[in-house]
């Protein structure tokens, strides 16, 4: 058991800056690839990717697609969207490096992978019915359906937020820029990704039915 990631995955919860500072002063590479590969991993525990797959393929088939597919996207998006926030980081006068600011989005992963085991925690009963031979029957999003579960989804609501917060800080850090100037970042990103999902849509009218 390494006491030192740990150290800093839950200090960094509650001092980021002088935590994330450390760690990219000493190396930014400090357990980057153990957290993307870990966090890379747990779409694999959600069983509501699945869904969309058990409509295509047989359940055994649908389950080993996604557990190859799912982890090589994850990975896929993060070493992209490390790419774009450094690079539009240095348009707006960033100062970063590209191994600093995929730190600074691997270091916003601990509030999420807490999040996201919470949240995992209330999609028992989805695998339940999996399993059980009836998949047909959920749908692709299916809302927590007792107490426990929809508070399993509020705390992972509120830790994805703090991920969401904790990234700025770190972009904003490493581009030794404000945290408004992270937001703009962030929001061209949005902007970005809109314009790309509408333009696949104008061209593929139909993808969606």
């Amino acid at each position: 058991m390494d006491s030192e990631f740990f150290k800093l995955f839950f200090g960094i919860l509650a001092h980021p800056k002088i935590i994330f500072k450390k760690i990219v002063e000493e190396n930014p590479d400090h357990y980057v690839w153990r957290l993307a590969i870990f966090i890379s991993f747990l779409p694999v525990l959600n069983p509501v990717y699945y869904i969309p797959l058990i409509k295509l393929f047989s359940t055994p088939t649908a389950l080993l697609v996604g557990f190859i597919l799912f982890p090589i996207l994850s990975l896929l998006v993060f070493f992209i969207n490390s790419w774009i926030v450094f690079y539009i980081g240095k348009l707006l006068g960033g100062k970063g490096t590209y191994k600093e600011l995929r730190a600074a989005y691997a270091w916003s992963y601990p509030p999420i992978i807490i999040g996201i085991i919470f949240m995992l925690l209330g999609k028992v009963n989805v695998w339940i019915s999996i399993f059980g031979g009836h998949p047909e029957n959920i749908t692709f999003s299916p809302s927590p359906t007792t107490p426990l579960g929809q508070f399993f989804e509020i705390l992972f609501f509120f830790f994805s937020i703090w991920g969401f917060v904790l990234g700025l800080l770190n972009i904003a850090q490493s581009h030794k820029i404000s945290i408004w100037g992270s937001i703009n970042i962030f929001l061209i990103i949005s902007a970005l990704t809109t314009m790309l999902i509408g333009l696949v849509l104008f061209i593929f009218p139909n993808i969606l039915s």
